[in-house]
């Protein structure tokens, strides 16, 4: 189990780094698809990330609308301006969790140039948010 924040700050100053971390890699040091092995620390921090926050959105409203293919994070950073803060979170939560399904998901996010847009509209948003206990 990942560690918890203890404050927002933590977690923006975590965010911050796993962002900067993010910047600094090729798509091939993100994900080796040969292996299909994550870089050893990038994926975990995303994970603890997104696990971090209490999202206020009903989870249970959003896998409702949305079927099982429309629930990852988008194709494009584009698709990510005007998305509600709740859906975002949801989508980078759903984007990993299908990894038991489909290796790579996150990887794909991270090619695309949505993963850290998509970190960084958090970051800006972070008061949306409490933090999960």
């Amino acid at each position: 189990m990942p560690r918890k924040f203890a404050t927002k700050e933590d977690w923006l100053v975590a965010c911050a780094n796993t962002v900067e971390l993010l910047g600094s890699m090729s798509p091939s040091e993100f994900y080796n698809k040969e292996t299909m092995e994550y870089h050893s620390t990038a994926r975990s921090a995303v994970v603890r990330l997104a696990n971090g926050l209490a999202d206020a959105g009903d989870f249970g409203a959003f896998l409702q609308r949305e079927d099982q293919t429309t629930r990852r994070l988008p194709s494009t950073p584009e698709a990510l301006r005007g998305m509600a803060l709740s859906d975002m979170h949801i989508r980078l939560i759903c984007t990993f969790a299908d990894e038991r399904w489909m290796p790579g998901f996150l990887a794909r996010a991270f090619n695309d140039g949505v993963l850290i847009p998509a970190l960084e509209q958090l970051s800006a948003n972070i008061d949306h948010f409490t933090l999960q206990e």
